[in-house]
């Protein structure tokens, strides 16, 4: 079961993931509480992941498993 939740960043400050997470835009993988992974809008080896299709599929299917019926 998988959840997706969009806010706005100044939202975002006021929550655990800001201790970890410092710029947005971002995708953020939260398991049980904890993040497990995220794209970090300031470092510049996350950025193909942003701009490429098949680079984000790649990083996100190492987290995330997707059954398509």
């Amino acid at each position: 079961e998988i959840a997706m939740y969009s806010i706005p960043f100044t939202e975002m400050q006021k929550t655990f993931i800001y201790n970890e997470v410092k710029y947005a835009p971002s995708v953020i993988i939260v398991k049980k509480g904890k993040i497990v992974s995220y794209l970090d809008a300031d470092k510049d080896e996350d950025l193909n992941k942003y701009q490429d299709v098949n680079e984000f599929s790649n990083w996100i299917n190492k987290y995330v498993y997707f059954k398509i019926n």
